[in-house]
């Protein structure tokens, strides 16, 4: 008698038997523990350095030249990336999957250590230097760079943001850095005059 016999006179036992493992599959898997932030260790480490109301421009030439003058000579990095936005510079470090991380944290926080006489002095109190985890940070972080305007990069970011936030099992997205678009408005004091105007009916214009 063949297999296939066995299981067309036997079709309801086989029905039951696919049910059953097929709950007990999905039972598995429901049971499964499941973390909207799971602490899964990643060979990175990153260097966030603030120096408040500064450009872009000024943060890469005060702040990130001078961390990564000193980073670049840290023992098993696989890669080096850097931003400079509005008043912050962040330096993230990539090791090879196979070294020691507690290791590696302390030889960037002694190369930050030797850059610091560099930099500007608020830039010192606030600095940090920070393994990277999945539990507390993001899963996935976009830095948009590039040699565009300012604003087109901030309105592009906007724009990602909002398509990242359509996509299912996205808890949330968060926008840092970019400028703000300002708008200069120049008041001609005759005229002002002679509307019978001041500057608090053009700021209440404005607002």
């Amino acid at each position: 008698m063949k297999i296939t016999d066995v299981s067309i006179d036997k079709s309801l036992t086989v029905l039951a038997l696919m049910v059953i493992v097929t709950f007990l599959g999905a039972a598995a898997y429901l049971g499964l523990p499941r973390e909207s932030s799971p602490d899964v260790k990643v060979p990175y480490v990153m260097v966030y350095a603030p120096y408040y109301g500064t450009s872009p421009a000024d943060m890469e030439k005060l702040v990130t030249r001078k961390l990564e003058k000193q980073l670049k000579g840290v023992q098993d990095v696989k890669e080096m990336n850097s931003s400079s936005s509005e008043g912050v510079s962040t330096v993230f470090l990539e090791f090879d999957p196979d070294v020691e991380m507690s290791d590696a944290l302390q030889r960037v926080r002694d190369a930050v250590e030797l850059a610091k006489p560099e930099l500007p002095d608020d830039t010192k109190e606030d600095l940090i230097v920070q393994e990277l985890s999945f539990s507390d940070w993001p899963i996935v972080q976009v830095i948009l760079s590039g040699d565009y305007p300012p604003t087109l990069l901030k309105q592009t970011a906007e724009d990602v943001q909002e398509e990242l936030e359509q996509i299912a099992g996205v808890l949330g997205v968060d926008l840092s850095g970019g400028i703000e678009r300002e708008v200069r408005v120049d008041v001609d004091p005759e005229r002002l005059r002679f509307y019978g105007l001041g500057l608090p009916d053009v700021l209440d214009a404005i607002s």
